[in-house]
């Protein structure tokens, strides 16, 4: 099935979203500060860690927002980053992706790691389904 039009971002590159994509669909997890979760909550990563340089082949990623496959994996970078300053205090919240929000890369560089390129206008928060504890 074709991908529906999308308007991208001004700021996306003109390689972003590359051809690797499939319509956003299915369930993911996100680490938020709240729920339930505001658009602060969906930045991209280069907004999120602008001083983080990712290595050239990862670029594209950075333009888009993370996500998690599994609940058993956002659980696990909360673990791994306790830190109030880190993921420590982050809520886990279950998103249910819209083909409408944008696409997402079938090469992650991280198993069980999701990015998302949003369109223009549309939101995660939008999806927001539960928080999981």
């Amino acid at each position: 099935m074709p991908l529906p039009k999308y308007n991208w971002p001004e700021c996306y590159p003109d390689d972003v979203p590359c051809g690797k994509t499939v319509a956003a669909n299915g369930d993911a997890y996100r680490l938020v500060d709240t729920i339930p979760p505001t658009s602060a909550d969906f930045k991209m990563y280069k907004e999120d860690c602008p001083h983080h340089n990712l290595p050239k082949d990862q670029k594209k990623y950075a333009f888009g927002v993370s996500f998690w496959a599994t609940l058993e994996a956002a659980k696990e970078v909360k673990r791994r980053y306790p830190r109030a300053n880190q993921f420590g205090r982050k809520k886990i919240a279950l998103i249910d992706f819209k083909q409408e929000l944008g696409v997402i890369a079938i090469d992650q560089p991280r198993e069980n790691h999701i990015s998302l390129w949003k369109q223009e206008g549309y939101c995660p928060s939008e999806c927001f389904k539960k928080e999981e504890v």
